[in-house]
């Protein structure tokens, strides 16, 4: 059974639905299931903690091969990564960190939302 739903609430659409269809200007720009979306589309966001220096973290994980992108988070020994490996690279993430000496006091794994995939797929029509 298939029911169509319209909304901008797309917290709730995701907790809903099963497959998403995305229009922008009257173009459909992507239509899948949730699962290949966010496997397609997402990026795993990891919080990274120490209780040591920053920068020793940091030398080791801007080198890794699997981060995009990197900050340091202003005023903490944090930092936040965007990491392209799946649950179990970002547990060989951690634990090679861990076996570097970097004592780690947290390190939380996300994935982007529904909202945020789809402002990265919006104005891909010529307005």
């Amino acid at each position: 059974m298939t029911i169509l739903i319209s909304s901008h609430v797309l917290s709730d659409l995701a907790e809903l639905c099963t497959s998403v269809g995305i229009m922008e200007l009257g173009y459909l720009v992507e239509s899948c299931n949730l699962t290949d979306l966010y496997q397609r589309q997402s990026r795993q966001q990891i919080f990274i903690s120490t209780l040591g220096d920053v920068e020793t973290l940091k030398t080791a994980l801007i080198e890794h091969p699997l981060i995009e992108e990197w900050e340091v988070i202003p005023q903490t020994n944090s930092m936040r990564v965007y990491f392209t490996g799946d649950r179990a690279q970002g547990a060989k993430l951690l634990k090679s960190l861990i076996n570097a000496g970097i004592p780690i006091t947290e390190f939380h794994c996300s994935q982007e939302d529904l909202e945020t995939i789809f402002l990265k797929l919006g104005h891909k029509q010529p307005s």
